[in-house]
């Protein structure tokens, strides 16, 4: 009688989550688009900051001592708009990622250094866009 080959169980790992300790910025002045961009976002496992406006934006960051990877601002807002949150939080944080979202972009509102490093989403969009948008970005 031969003898039959004995099997190893290995447990397997669990899947790796790509969100996982992601941490996004949102800045984003119309309440209801920003309550839900934090709720997709929570929903896909990343860490959300969120913000109003500009200065809370850079508030916000400079209160956060981990790595931001993310930052997903509208381009066109009071007080600052977008370029200059990208702007200033390049400068301190170089290897941040920025994605602008806007309903009002266009070719008239030119290209520059920060626009060119960055993505762009137009206004309206699905909650499932946004989320391959992100997961993409950050892959």
């Amino acid at each position: 009688m031969s003898e039959l080959p004995v099997a190893t169980w290995t447990e397997a790992s669990p899947p790796v989550d790509p969100a996982a300790g992601r941490v996004v910025l949102v800045v984003e002045d119309e309440p209801m688009i920003r309550a839900l961009v934090v709720t997709v976002l929570r929903r896909q496992g990343y860490t959300v900051l969120e913000a109003a406006d500009g200065p809370a934006a850079l508030a916000e960051a400079a209160a956060h001592a981990g790595a931001i990877e993310l930052l997903l601002t509208d381009l066109q807002m009071p007080a600052m708009d977008g370029r200059e949150v990208a702007r200033r939080l390049l400068a301190e944080r170089p290897g941040l990622k920025v994605m602008f979202v806007s309903a009002f972009f266009s070719e008239a509102d030119g290209w520059d250094d920060v626009i060119d490093r960055a993505e762009f989403l137009a206004k309206p969009f699905t909650p499932t866009v946004l989320a391959a948008r992100v997961r993409d970005l950050l892959q």
